[in-house]
C-alpha cells in the first residue's frame, strides 16, 4: 500500500540500518518475514519533517534534526484505552544522548501492586498531580495508592467503537487543542482537565514550546475543586539533580539537563530519591534500567488556580 510513497521508502531505509533493533519478541520475527522488503527504494528521511502528530493517541513527536546527535521532545495527551496506558496525560520526556527526563520505574504487570501504586500512575511521569490527604483511589479495581493523580480506569475498550467514539465516556481523558511547527519550533496545547476526578482538577491546560534545537519551555495552568490542595509539578530524571535557587541540573548518559523555574514566584523544590507515593516508598522487583530522581516543585502559598513556568535546555554532558 506505501510502496511508493515517502513513508513507504523512509521505513525501508530505517529498517536497513544495522543499528535499528530486529523483532526479538514472540511473533515478532513474522512481521519482519511479512513486511519488510529489501528490494524497496529506500530514502534517507534526512530531510524529512521534525515533528510528527499521532492524533489516536494523542501524541507529538519532535526533534531538532536527523542527526544521532539531535535532541528528541515526546509530548503526550490523548484518551486511556486500555490497561497498558498510563494516566500521563500533559506528560513530556526530552532525549539528548540519552533520556534525561523520561518515564519513571519499568513494567512489570499492570495489576500488581507496582503498577497500581505507582509506575502506571501520575507520579511515575512528568506531568502534575493535585495531592488531597485523605483522598480515595481506584486504579484497576483495587483500591490505589493516593498520588493525587489521574484516574486509571478500569475500562478497556473492545470494539472500534468505542475507540472511535470515545468523547464524553469512559476513554475520555485529554485533548491536543492545539499545534503549530515549523522547522524553528513546535508549539503544542494539551487539556488534560477530564483526566482527573472533577472534585479534584477542575482545569489543567499544558503549553509547550519547543525552540530548535535544545530549549524547552512549559507552561501550566492548574485548578484545584478544592482549597488547600497540594499542587505539585513532577521532573523525573535519570541523572542525580542539583538545586540552585530555582534552578536544577542533571547530567546523564551523556547528556545534561537545565530545568529554571520561572512561576510560581518562589516555589518550594524538592529532591526526592527513589519511588515515593502518599509518604510510602516503593520498591520494584528487580533492577530498573535507570536510578529514580524526582524533583517536585510546589508553590508555597496554595490557592485555587496556579501557573507553573519553566524553562528547559538539554546539552552535552560537558555543557
Amino acid at each position: 500500500r506505501y510502496r511508493d510513497t515517502d513513508i513507504g521508502q523512509y521505513a525501508a531505509w530505517l529498517s536497513a540500518q544495522p543499528r535499528l533493533a530486529r523483532a526479538n519478541f514472540g511473533s515478532g520475527f513474522v512481521y519482519d518475514a511479512l513486511f519488510r522488503d529489501p528490494a524497496l527504494p529506500q530514502k534517507n528521511p534526512k530531510d524529512w519533517k521534525l515533528t510528527h502528530y499521532s492524533p489516536g493517541g494523542g501524541i507529538v513527536l519532535m526533534k531538532s534534526s536527523w542527526k544521532d546527535d539531535a535532541t528528541h521532545v515526546m509530548f503526550d495527551c490523548g484518551p486511556l484505552f486500555c490497561g497498558h496506558d498510563h494516566a500521563d496525560q500533559n506528560s513530556f520526556m526530552i532525549f539528548k544522548n540519552g533520556f534525561l527526563t523520561y518515564d519513571s520505574g519499568a513494567y512489570q504487570g499492570v495489576t500488581t501492586p507496582w503498577a497500581v501504586d505507582y509506575y502506571c500512575r501520575s507520579i511515575a511521569h512528568n506531568t502534575v498531580t493535585v495531592y488531597t490527604p485523605g483522598a480515595k483511589m481506584i486504579a484497576r479495581r483495587q483500591t490505589a495508592a493516593n498520588d493525587g493523580g489521574q484516574l486509571w480506569r478500569e475500562y478497556e475498550a473492545s470494539t472500534l467503537a468505542q475507540v472511535r467514539d470515545f468523547k464524553g465516556g469512559d476513554y475520555e481523558a485529554g485533548y491536543i487543542i492545539a499545534l503549530d511547527y515549523t522547522d524553528l519550533y513546535t508549539y503544542t496545547v494539551g487539556d488534560a482537565t477530564k483526566a482527573y476526578a472533577p472534585d479534584n482538577v477542575k482545569e489543567f491546560k499544558r503549553h509547550l514550546l519547543y525552540l530548535r534545537p535544545d530549549t524547552v519551555i512549559v507552561f501550566d495552568k492548574v485548578t484545584a475543586a478544592q482549597e488547600g490542595a497540594r499542587k505539585r509539578w513532577h521532573l523525573h530524571t535519570t541523572g542525580q539533580p542539583t538545586v540552585s535557587d530555582d534552578l536544577v541540573t542533571a547530567t546523564a548518559q551523556g547528556g545534561k539537563l537545565f530545568c529554571r523555574t520561572l512561576l510560581p514566584d518562589k516555589p518550594a523544590i524538592t529532591v526526592i530519591e527513589g519511588f515515593e507515593v502518599d509518604g510510602r516508598t516503593l520498591k520494584p522487583q528487580g533492577e530498573l534500567p535507570y536510578p529514580e530522581w524526582r524533583i517536585d516543585v510546589s508553590p508555597t502559598v496554595e490557592e485555587k488556580t496556579t501557573l507553573f513556568a519553566h524553562v528547559l535546555f538539554a546539552g552535552d554532558a560537558g555543557t
